[in-house]
């Protein structure tokens, strides 16, 4: 792991890597592991470890979705998930482009303060319910996070 990354992750409170052992509880308990065979915890940690370049500018890296299954499980009371974000920002951050379908998510967040637009049935149910239309939301906190994680450019 380069020294710049290792400093970011002590800087967020965050656990170093440098302690996995490589045992794959991680992979074991990984929801996306199950449907992409070829992520695992446990090889990206390595990767970041072994100050592996090709991690940072890989989607493997932005697969996780952040249940936090292995962090709960490690032996070694790691966070891979914190990690992972660290060194996404700090990819980011160094000008290593973040994949489309994160981007459109990030750019539907910071417009409309929330993944997905509510149309179709979900917005014929909230009219049959009289509802109304939801008020749209304050992204201004939202930009303000980003803007400190670098985590968009």
């Amino acid at each position: 792991m380069s020294e710049e990354l290792r400093k970011i992750i002590l800087e967020k409170g965050g656990k170093i890597a440098g302690k996995c052992f490589q045992c794959g509880e991680c992979g074991s308990v990984c929801s996306i592991g199950y449907v992409k065979k070829d992520f695992s915890p446990r090889k990206i940690i390595y990767q970041l470890i072994l100050d592996d370049k090709s991690i940072l500018e890989s989607d493997m890296l932005w697969w996780c979705t952040a249940c936090y299954s292995c962090s709960e499980i490690c032996p070694m009371d790691l966070d891979p998930e914190g990690i992972f974000i660290v060194a996404r920002n700090h990819a980011s951050s160094l000008g290593y482009k973040v994949p489309a379908r994160i981007r459109s998510m990030i750019d539907s967040i910071l417009k409309e303060g929330m993944l997905l637009p509510v149309i179709g049935r979900a917005a014929k149910a909230r009219e049959s319910m009289k509802l109304g239309s939801l008020k749209k939301a304050d992204t201004s906190d939202i930009r303000k996070i980003t803007d400190l994680e670098r985590f968009i450019k």
